[in-house]
Order: C-alpha cells, then structure tokens, then sequence
C-alpha cells in the first residue's frame, strides 16, 4: 500500500499547480509516439543542412512490490502456478521488491519539409533506445542492475507527400495500435494486448472525409519471428533459422480506420494479420503453421475529462505478437494455439494535475487447441493506475496490477504486483 501512501502525499502537495497536465492517453496512432513538432532552436534542437535535429529522453526509476511469482518481476505477463511441481516450496518467495531505471530512454528525431527532387515530400526519422535488454543466460531476479544493456526502440524513416506514406524499419506493429497506461514494461502482453516493435515496410493513404475527420489505411510486410524467435526444430541438422524466416514470405499487417469523427472524439479502426512458418523437420507430422488474427481498436473522449480505449481480437499462433498467454503452437499435437482476447480502460483527469485510470485485460487460449497440464488456458489481469504530472517534464505515479493464471490441468496462479514510477521528460 506504499504507492498509494505516496500518491496521497502527492496529491496534497499538487494541489497548488496550475499548468495543464500531459495527455493523459497514449495516442490512437502509435507513431505519434514518433512525431515531433517544430521546435525553437536550442541546445536539443538545431538544422543541418535543412534537417531538424531533436534530441530527447526519459529518466525513469520504477520500484516494484509483488505478493507471488510471476514469468518476470519487470517484464510481467502472467502469474506462475503454485502447483508443487511448478513452484517448489524451497523456490516460493511469496514478497519480493525489484528496483530498476531499464526504462530510461534516449531518442534522436530528424525531418525536413522538401527532397531536392522531390519537393512535396516531407521526410522523418527516429533513432531510439532505452535500456531494457538482457542477455539469454539471465533469468528474473539475476538480471545486473549496474550494467544494462542498450535496447533499440525505434529504428525508421517516413516518408510522406499528400495522403500517401512510407515507412522503412522498426517500429511499432500496424495491428493492435493502441496500449494500456499501466504495465509501462511489460505493456498489458499476453495479459489482452496484442502488438510489439518489429522491422516492416509499411504503405499508408489517408483520405479526409470531413473538414477534421480521416479515413486511414496501411498495410505493412513486416519480420516473422522478430518477437519470439521461433525455431519449433533446433535439433534439424543445420538449422539455425527462424522458422518465419524460413518460410520466405513476410508477415502481412493491414488496418483501416476512421479517426476524429465527431468533433475530434472518436478513432476506431478493424486490423489483422497473416504470417507463414515453416520447420526443416516434422513437428507432430506438420512443417508448415501460420499464424493470424482479426481485431478492432476504439477510442472515445466521452467527456473532456473522461476517456476510454480499447480493443478486441481473435487469432491462432500469436506469441509472436504477444498473444496467447506467450504460446503459439503445441508441439505435441503440430496445432496453432488459438486465442481470444482484449483489454478496456476508463482514464479520468480528476484535477489538473492527476489522472486516474482503471482497466482490465483478458487472453484466453482455447483449451482444445491445448494438450499439456502446465499449458496456460486463461489469463485477466484488472489494474488501478495513477500519476501526477506537475509540469516541466516530471511525474510521479503507482500502479497496482491483479493477476489471475489458470493452467490448464495444474493449481492456478494468483499474484498481486504494486509499483512506483518516477519520470522526467525532456
């Protein structure tokens, strides 16, 4: 109950402040995460040879309080079971606390208005890290939390000229386009949201329909496996391939959305995807699997001061897209795991400074697409967030996330994680 100590502390403290706090929704698009408007020159601002140059960054502290065993402390999904032969007594830490500043981030953006043969075309592009990588040998808790490792984020250019829009790296999947305030690591994956950063090309067109409305579309060819690695066969003589790689076809994003509509208040959009597998070895008489899904996103501004988000899908095979509790086929059977999911969120500014959401995420593997007794069948994940912006970049908030992990033959999990952030943008 530490955070919500704190957050009281806080809330007394901000009630003299009078700028106008952060948004307090990420935006329906995720490359907004990437854009930048022009700024004065400056320090962290400046052209060469007509390119604008900006720098910017996050510090960030996040300490972590959990009341059971999770996959990762950080980089949680689900909780584990406490079955005996899953959590050993020896091994059953009930209480844990993790520090880490992982999530501190440093970005470079660059755009110019005009090619030189190309005079309506405007460029961009973003270079960024942070520091939430690990090494395979490391497992939770053993992690160094004095030698983190760079992480790269963003990796792209975009190119635009009317309606129409390149985009050439790695950034955030077109499907699944909006994310949950809370679980700022682990981002609410395998909990009912889809949708991580991968290497693509995408092609967009956007039309306006009304003087402030867009009807938007995209497809992008983006890597297979970028997320889980794949390899159903590393025993396969020589085989050291994912197996997305290996099917030699590219994953296939698309989305068509309307953003704006009434008065700025409403973005919703349908999306999915189609992607191919392929093994040099049998698995369970099959060398080929696919993976798909079909969603839909909605974001609506009910009230100046009261907003929800969410999404819903179907799919099979999605552990590469952060789905299915983290499985994608049961190698027992040579099946795709199939899975429903999704998440909802209700944020309130309540005052200038504070924000308050409440939400909950759900993914749910169908347990017929499942054989083995350890396999997770059923993942919600409900959660309270709060923060207080007071302005200048600095923020202060905690967050209490519940989750419950059945399995499919064995004890279920329940685990309880509570966490502080402090943030200074710049």
């Amino acid at each position: 109950m530490l955070i919500f100590v704190a957050t009281a502390v806080l809330l007394s403290a901000a009630g003299v402040q009078d700028k106008p706090a952060a948004p307090p929704n990420p935006p329906p698009n995720p490359q907004a995460e990437a854009k930048s408007q022009p700024s004065p020159a400056g320090p962290l601002n400046f052209d060469v040879g007509g390119n604008r140059i900006a720098l910017y960054g996050i510090l960030r502290m996040d300490a972590y309080y959990g009341t059971g065993r999770f996959n990762h402390d950080q980089f949680t999904y689900y909780a584990v079971s406490t079955a005996p032969t899953v959590t050993p007594a020896v091994n059953d830490h009930r209480n844990w606390i993790d520090f880490t500043p992982r999530l501190s981030r440093l970005g470079v953006k660059v755009d110019r208005d005009s090619l030189p043969f190309w005079q309506d075309a405007k460029v961009s592009g973003v270079l960024e890290f942070d520091f939430q990588n690990r090494a395979t040998s490391e497992v939770s808790g053993l992690e160094s939390e004095s030698r983190e490792l760079p992480r790269l984020r963003h990796a792209f250019i975009k190119l635009t000229s009317g309606g129409f829009s390149f985009l050439a790296g790695q950034t955030w999947d077109l499907i699944s386009p909006l994310w949950p305030v809370a679980n700022a690591d682990g981002m609410m994956w395998n909990s009912g949201n889809l949708g991580d950063r991968r290497p693509q090309f995408r092609f967009g067109y956007d039309v306006p329909v009304s003087e402030e409305a867009m009807f938007n579309t995209a497809v992008a060819l983006a890597r297979t496996g970028a997320i889980d690695r794949k390899n159903l066969d590393p025993g396969a003589v020589g085989d050291n391939t994912r197996d997305g790689d290996a099917s030699a076809r590219p994953m296939i994003q698309a989305r068509i959305g309307l953003a704006r509509l009434l008065g700025r208040r409403v973005d919703v959009g349908v999306w999915g995807h189609y992607g191919w597998e392929r093994t040099e070895s049998a698995i369970a008489g099959r060398t080929h699997f696919y993976t798909g899904s079909v969603g839909a996103d909605l974001k609506v501004k009910i009230f100046d001061e009261l907003t929800f988000a969410g999404e819903i899908w179907y799919g099979k095979n999605l552990s590469d897209l952060r789905g299915g509790i983290d499985q994608g086929v049961d190698v027992a059977t040579g099946k795709e795991i199939v899975s429903r999911g999704g998440w909802a969120e209700l944020i309130a500014q309540l005052a200038v400074p504070y924000s308050v959401a409440v939400g909950v995420g759900v993914d749910d593997p169908r347990d017929s697409s499942l054989s083995v007794a350890t396999q997770r069948s059923h993942n919600i994940a409900p959660y309270i967030w709060n923060r207080v912006d007071f302005g200048g970049g600095f923020t202060v908030g905690g967050e209490a996330i519940f989750w419950a992990t059945d399995y499919l033959n064995i004890e279920s999990g329940r685990a309880n994680r509570y966490s502080l952030f402090v943030t200074y943008s710049f």
